[in-house]
């Protein structure tokens, strides 16, 4: 595998204080990207529990009793030390090695 170095956590709009503390307060990041060198770009989504339980009794009442989104990691807390570590030790277990980058995506 290679270094941590070779992957960087990206968002489509700037990651600010103000988006920061969004994130957590909403428990959720669906903006963002795991790009690593050589491999290419993989979207990624964070969620709290509370907000993934939240969104499934939503879904349920709705009748859809279910939540799936490509690249979804649930993370104690959507702060941005949490979603880097997540994304840092997924790369380290091939994570990304089971998913499409955007670019094959076309």
């Amino acid at each position: 595998m290679s270094e941590d170095a070779d992957i960087k956590l990206s968002f489509t709009d700037a990651f600010d204080d103000r988006a920061a503390y969004e994130a957590e307060v909403r428990g959720y990041m669906g903006r963002a990207a795991v790009e690593i060198a050589g491999q290419g770009k993989y979207p990624v989504c964070f969620y709290d529990p509370v907000r993934l339980k939240q969104d499934l009794e939503e879904e349920a009442k709705a009748g859809t009793a279910f939540i799936a989104e490509p690249g979804m990691i649930v993370i104690p807390s959507v702060t941005f030390e949490y979603m880097e570590a997540a994304v840092r030790n997924l790369f380290r277990q091939g994570y990304f090695q089971h998913l499409r980058s955007v670019d094959e995506l076309g």
